[in-house]
């Protein structure tokens, strides 16, 4: 299935689909509008995957994660409070809902293994979940690092995350000391950089990231909790959902 609102990645072995403001809103807390237009615009994301479920993380902003791969279909709970989800199967949706964070899938491209969706928010990053990450998919699940390929989907920038002011914690802690920049007055915050950096010292080789370039802080048909703050137009949250579909690797 397609839908005109909803951007689709076909990549070996797996799925990933995001959306937008076209789409609209799709987390259903009342502080983001109508929670019954938000689950019809939830639902038209997961269609275009038609998964046979649909898992959703609810954030909690930390460093923790979930794997359900010994959680048998029919006794899969439709959301979890965790910061990422992982999966040894296919057509197991995973899905979060982001405004500025970015939303890492990491997947077996070789076999279709195993497949993590994780949050990385600051404070998750500081707690270095997208390394522990890392760790659980090639240890626990046990897919080669070289079999691994990582997709970012649309998130904030250093050019449009900054801040007036940050914690004396943050500026004096050695491991953002490359990504955090004074420009204007501001004091300016590359969250991705960090992780890529961190990545790809930990092993990834650049080939296998694939980054959207779109910065949610600064094009307009996303939603940013941290534009929405300085302008105060109205707040949502994007989409993002993927699956395992092992069936299509060339």
């Amino acid at each position: 299935m397609t839908d005109p609102e909803v951007t689709h990645i076909v990549e070996a072995q797996a799925e990933i689909v995001y959306s937008g403001k076209a789409l609209g809103n799709v987390d259903t807390r009342t502080q983001f509008g109508d929670p019954e237009v938000a689950l019809v615009n939830r639902q038209r994301l997961i269609d275009v995957l038609d998964p046979a479920h649909y898992v959703l993380q609810v954030v909690q902003l930390g460093p923790d994660f979930l794997d359900l791969s010994d959680i048998a279909d029919e006794d899969l709970e439709p959301s979890y409070p965790t910061d990422g989800l992982f999966i040894n199967r296919p057509n197991i949706a995973l899905g979060l809902n982001t405004a500025d964070c970015s939303a890492i899938t990491m997947y077996d491209a070789r076999e279709g293994g195993a497949m993590g969706l994780i949050h990385g928010g600051r404070q998750g990053v500081d707690g270095d979940i997208h390394l522990a990450a890392l760790e659980h998919i090639t240890g626990v699940r046990g897919v080669p690092k070289e079999h691994l390929r990582l997709h970012f989907a649309p998130a904030i920038r250093a050019a449009s995350y900054y801040y007036p002011e940050l914690s004396a914690e943050q500026m004096a802690d050695p491991k953002w000391k490359d990504f955090i920049t004074l420009a204007h007055g501001n004091y300016h915050i590359d969250l991705l950089g960090r992780i890529i950096r961190e990545l790809t010292d930990a092993g990834i080789e650049p080939e296998q990231m694939e980054i959207n370039p779109i910065d949610v802080g600064a094009h307009l048909g996303y939603f940013s909790h941290a534009r929405s703050n300085r302008t105060g137009e109205p707040r949502g949250r994007n989409g993002i959902a993927a699956v395992l579909r092992p069936a299509i690797a060339a």
